[in-house]
């Protein structure tokens, strides 16, 4: 009975090495495991938490008032109604103004008339 027990301690002794290791990566596995568990859960918590407190959250109601725009139609509709013609009114910036035909403009862009006599010329 004691040989049985002498070969048994030999071969452990010869097998110590790899079994250590095994159980050393077993643990790490385990660690890196439970690691990756509570991250996924400490973060769908707080995504939880944060997407109920925003949902919670009082919301800046803002209401517009189109009283005044859909006068400003109904005059236009009323002028085409009476036949009154209505003066185009230019939506260029005042600088453009002082420029004449052929000169750059201050900035460095050429009048708005030039552009056109140029398209109209190709």
């Amino acid at each position: 009975m004691s040989q049985e027990k002498v070969n048994r301690y030999k071969e452990e002794k010869v097998n110590r090495k790899a079994k250590l290791r095994k159980e050393r990566i077993k643990s790490m596995v385990r660690k890196l495991i439970l690691l990756v568990l509570s991250v996924a859960l400490v973060g769908w918590v707080g995504f939880s938490a944060h997407y109920t407190w925003e949902n919670n959250r009082p919301r800046d109601m803002v209401t517009v008032n189109y009283d005044s725009f859909t006068e400003f139609l109904q005059s236009l509709v009323e002028t085409e109604e009476l036949g009154l013609e209505v003066e185009e009114v230019p939506l260029d910036d005042e600088e453009n103004e002082d420029v004449e035909d052929g000169e750059e403009a201050e900035d460095g862009e050429e009048a708005e008339g030039d552009e056109l006599e140029d398209e109209e010329e190709e």
